[in-house]
């Protein structure tokens, strides 16, 4: 074991970089036999497997979808996905039709 007592605070800093660094070693080590095992079981069953690290999978945040529909009265917008808004349900009952409150390009 060594005794931290006597080092100073350069060496210390050494000491605790140099155990992140072979600490991190390790994970890698661990995940790639991990994964080699995972492999080996699936391959022996007939299937295949696909092991995304968590930066493989892009988690950049979803993209922003236009609106598609507009209250013209208010200026609320709808983008067409999911349950149509109260407003649009609203008009559409009392006879109007979606397709009047589409947004034109």
């Amino acid at each position: 074991m060594i005794n931290l007592n006597d080092k100073s605070d350069k060496e210390l800093a050494e000491i605790l970089n140099s155990a992140k660094n072979q600490l991190e070693e390790n994970r890698r080590a661990k995940t790639k036999n991990v994964v080699a095992k995972i492999e080996t079981l699936a391959i022996s069953i007939g299937v295949t497997v696909k092991i995304y690290s968590p930066g493989d999978v892009n988690e950049s945040p979803s993209k922003k979808v236009a609106a598609r529909f507009r209250n013209p009265s208010t200026n609320q917008t709808w983008t067409g996905r999911g349950l149509a808004p109260k407003w649009l349900r609203a008009l559409e009952e009392s006879g109007r039709n979606r397709e009047e409150f589409i947004i034109k390009k």
